[in-house]
């Protein structure tokens, strides 16, 4: 009785295995396309930042079974030196990701992520503005660069923080419980927060 149990027990094993196989499989084939990150989403993200970021957008792009790029916007507003800053970012990384046991784990391509400031605000005024009160008698030309090269840095400093980040989070982000159904996307964090996804509509 023992050994058929055993035996029943691996075959059991075995079974679930090939289960979860095939449908890592129908997965990877299920979730290919873009996918747009639902309003309630965005309250989730804003919420693992203890309300520091208020996001726009959060996509994923899948092109094949390996590889996609993940796309995202956000506000943050912190104060320096007194001064009321807002600062809205895009970024944008490809990734390649995996998908094993229902659960989705990616990587940034470091060297092809890219941040980019969208706005910058110094008090609710424009930064480009401030600096040209401020650089009074200067050429436009020269306001442009000097601009141009403030915003090329921050954009810099913004992408090492947040590569700098996933680094000390392992060098890999976890969609657990992966599931694709009727153009929904969901998955959960390790924290159990649902995250939804709908199919961008071509």
């Amino acid at each position: 009785m023992k050994r058929l149990s055993l035996v029943s027990i691996l075959c059991l094993l075995l079974a679930l295995i090939g289960l979860s196989s095939c449908n890592d499989s129908s997965l990877r084939k299920d979730i290919l396309g873009e996918w747009e990150g639902d309003p309630a989403t965005m309250v989730a993200l804003e919420k693992m930042t203890d309300g520091e970021a208020k996001f726009h957008s959060f996509n994923f792009t899948f092109s094949d079974e390996t590889k996609g790029v993940l796309n995202f916007e956000y506000t943050i507003r912190p104060k320096v030196d007194g001064e009321a800053m807002s600062l809205r970012l895009a970024f944008s990384a490809p990734i390649t990701y995996k998908i094993l046991g229902g659960r989705l784990s990616f990587k940034f391509d470091q060297a092809a992520t890219r941040a980019e400031l969208l706005e910058y605000l110094i008090n609710g005024k424009e930064c480009f503005e401030i600096l040209r009160e401020e650089a009074e008698g200067e050429d436009e030309q020269s306001l442009q660069d000097t601009y141009q090269k403030m915003k090329r840095e921050m954009e810099e400093s913004v992408k090492e923080g947040m590569l700098e980040g996933f680094g000390e989070a392992g060098g890999e982000a976890f969609g657990n419980d992966l599931k694709v159904k009727d153009g929904i996307m969901t998955m959960t964090d390790d924290d159990q927060v649902l995250l939804s996804f709908h199919r961008k509509k071509s």
